[in-house]
């Protein structure tokens, strides 16, 4: 018994070794992000407004699961801020599905990333306190960014997303389009 335990160890712990995740975009890694981003906007859902200046910011939680080395899939929750001039505010919930490609191996010393996704947010705005109106938004996503670790677990991250949007409010039949170019910056936690 005592010998086939002494054997039987050694190659569990072998077994399990050859399972597992060896760098941050190995098979079985997840990675876990929080970006804040700041968006510039173009296209009929913007132009054309009473107000000239609009800002939006937003908070973003992404958790992306490596189904092979380098190729992931996730989910995304964003919380949006969008002020219009001093009066007119719109808050924004939802989230979606990602897909992606990472680039890399366990010698690099950052991994370039390239995703593509789909997000739904369910939209609340108010002008001064007067008016209030609910809005259903859709959006494609397209991300390019990069994660560079700065310890073995934990990274720092900059993504460049383009979003192609589709917003339909409770008061109209009609959709608008529009797009948004955003930077972001946040920070990734590697589990490997």
């Amino acid at each position: 018994m005592k010998k086939a335990v002494c054997f039987l160890f050694p190659l569990l712990f072998t077994f399990g070794s050859a399972f597992s995740q060896n760098y941050a975009i190995d098979r079985g890694a997840l990675l876990a992000s929080g970006t804040v981003e700041y968006s510039s906007k173009s296209g009929d859902m913007y132009e054309g407004r009473y107000f000239h200046r609009s800002t939006e910011f937003a908070l973003n939680a992404t958790f992306d699961y490596f189904v092979e080395s380098r190729i992931f899939a996730g989910a995304r929750t964003t919380l949006t801020r969008r002020v219009e001039g001093e009066e007119w505010k719109t808050d924004g919930l939802g989230g979606g599905p990602e897909v992606g490609f990472a680039f890399g191996n366990a010698k690099s010393q950052a991994f370039p990333y390239a995703k593509i996704g789909y997000q739904y947010l369910a939209l609340h705005s108010e002008y001064s306190e007067t008016s209030k109106s609910d809005a259903v938004q859709t959006d494609i996503i397209y991300s390019a960014g990069i994660i560079v670790p700065v310890k073995k677990h934990f990274g720092i991250t900059c993504e460049l997303s383009y979003h192609l949007q589709s917003e339909k409010h409770d008061h109209s039949d009609e959709s608008i389009k529009g797009n948004i170019l955003r930077f972001g910056v946040g920070l990734t936690g590697l589990f490997f």
